[in-house]
């Protein structure tokens, strides 16, 4: 365990530099300095005065200060309600645990950094591992599981920062974005074994936000958009998820780039009533070429993805690709049969992407 000297130093450290590096879980982990102006309360541990609560740090905290937690298990449903530093000696060995009720975190005040814990036992559906009802957070470093519930939870909130965190088997969807929330940066986690990994509802015309570099797989849809525009999905590994890589429904505007959309056991991309979305780059390799299922959607736009498989010629040609595009007249009950359409990527790669 760390002492308090040490943990000051390091805080020092921090305030001065920005340094990037590698961790167990092979995740690039950015290290954000910390402001250490103000005071640094200390929960666990065997220092004198150190809290035995998160929540009574919290409660004594004034705006800027940090609240370090040595590791150890805290049953709480902690309410970060200032502007301060969350911070976890070792996100493996602090956890908060709220028992099944409520949540393990909430936060209301906006620019909050949340780092360092495992998060986990939420309440029931609606509840989550994090909710943020704020904005110009920056959550990072963190596993996220076994809540019963959402792992975290974004509600008409925007300018969010989730890097670097592991959401994995949560009762409900990794990631549930609702109601006008934009403008929030989704990067570099590993998002596995939830009900959906990533779901964006309700959030038109609420400016976008960016999912990039993440590795999204084996939940039961990757990622999925309703009522949600101008959107960028990029650089993420979509794969091994139990249904369908990417849905979306009512979603305009949005660009897929530098994906790879791989081994869905129903369709790679499944989109309905979705106009002017453009997927460029991307690796398609699902199996049978059920690739796209597109139902009433317009000017949608593809060049340069590699495709494993498509008509007449081999995945290796240079020349354009005609690929098939199966489409629904309908996606209500009773649903009708996909008739296969064709589209053509003009420009294709001949091998899969890198990424």
């Amino acid at each position: 365990m760390l002492n308090k000297g040490l943990i000051i130093a390091i805080l020092l450290i921090l305030s001065s530099i920005n340094i990037v590096t590698s961790t167990p879980d092979n995740i690039i982990e950015p290290l954000f300095p910390i402001d250490i102006k103000n005071t640094i309360l200390f929960v666990g541990g065997n220092g004198p005065g150190n809290y035995s609560r998160i929540q009574d740090a919290i409660d004594n905290s004034t705006f800027g200060d940090t609240v370090f937690v040595f590791s150890g298990t805290y049953y709480e449903n902690v309410m970060i309600d200032k502007t301060i530093d969350l911070v976890g000696e070792d996100k493996n060995k602090t956890v908060i645990d709220s028992g099944g009720k409520d949540d393990p975190v909430r936060i209301t005040a906006d620019s909050v950094t949340l780092k360092g814990f495992t998060l986990q036992q939420s309440g029931g559906i609606s509840h989550a591992g994090v909710q943020i009802q704020s904005e110009h957070n920056l959550i990072m470093g963190n596993i996220i599981e076994r809540n019963n519930g959402y792992g975290i939870h974004l509600d008409r909130r925007g300018y969010n920062y989730i890097t670097n965190n592991i959401i994995a088997k949560n009762g409900n969807d990794g990631i549930f974005i609702t109601d006008f929330s934009g403008k929030n940066d989704i990067t570099q986690n590993i998002i596995e074994y939830n009900e959906i990994g990533i779901c964006m509802v309700d959030s038109f015309n609420s400016g976008g936000t960016t999912i990039h570099e993440n590795i999204i797989t084996h939940n039961n849809v990757g990622i999925h958009f309703g009522d949600s525009d101008r959107n960028v999905i990029s650089g993420n590994v979509i794969k091994d998820n139990r249904y369908i890589g990417l849905s979306m429904s009512w979603a305009e505007n949005n660009i897929i780039s530098g994906n790879t959309i791989e081994n869905h056991n129903e369709w790679g991309v499944e989109a309905g009533l979705s106009h002017n979305n453009s997927f460029l780059n991307n690796n398609f390799i699902n199996r049978k070429g059920r690739n796209l299922l597109m139902a009433r959607c317009s000017n949608v736009k593809f060049d340069g993805n590699y495709w494993n498989w498509r008509l007449f010629l081999p995945s290796s040609s240079p020349l354009p690709a005609l690929i098939i595009v199966f489409k629904l007249l309908s996606k209500k009950p009773p649903y009708d049969y996909p008739i296969p359409f064709f589209n053509i990527d003009w420009h294709p790669a001949t091998e899969p992407y890198d990424i």
